[in-house]
């Protein structure tokens, strides 16, 4: 029996105690035992198809956590303190998520996020309150996925600025925190 696991499901033929089991059918039954060993991989595996490798991966997040308070008063983009993450990837995609609680100094100001790869800016959310909400902490979450990324060391950070006044993030309080989660190509 020629063995196509893992492009289609093997389908051997079921042997009862009456039948003859020869050579071939132990062999057909190791031989789908490697196909299968070989797709699951083993601890630790490199080879990129293996499901090991493809889950180590995932659960494997760049993380960055922030528990200071910080603010900033600029008009033009600068990296959020303790939001990078530098995550060597094999290629493929990266989801990037952010969430933190913002606070805003005064009425129609309006605040800024945005997620940057490499120094290139990926996506940017914009964010105001009203007169009656200005002052309040609101929590805050922005997500990109980024497809396409090559085998290589990436630097993935968040930014903020401000139209004018004071923007506020309270780590102290509420962390802050930046995930880069892989999805293998």
């Amino acid at each position: 029996m020629a063995i196509n696991f893992p492009t289609s499901i093997d389908s051997p033929t079921t042997k009862t105690t009456s039948d003859d089991v020869d050579a071939s059918h132990m062999n057909d039954v190791q031989s789908m035992a490697v196909a299968l060993e070989t797709k699951v991989g083993v601890d630790g595996s490199a080879v990129t198809t293996s499901h090991d490798y493809k889950l180590d991966r995932l659960c494997d997040p760049g993380r960055a956590v922030g528990t200071s308070n910080i603010s900033t008063t600029s008009t033009s983009y600068i990296d959020m303190t303790d939001m990078s993450v530098s995550k060597t990837v094999a290629g493929g995609a990266a989801l990037v998520l952010f969430s933190g609680t913002i606070r805003l100094s005064h009425e129609h100001q309006e605040g800024y996020l945005n997620i940057e790869i490499d120094s290139t800016v990926k996506h940017e959310s914009r964010f105001s309150w009203s007169a009656y909400e200005s002052g309040e902490f609101r929590h805050w979450h922005l997500s990109w996925l980024e497809t396409g990324l090559s085998a290589a060391s990436h630097t993935f950070k968040v930014q903020w600025k401000t139209s004018g006044g004071t923007i506020y993030q309270d780590g102290a309080t509420y962390t802050r925190s930046l995930v880069v989660l892989e999805f293998p190509g």
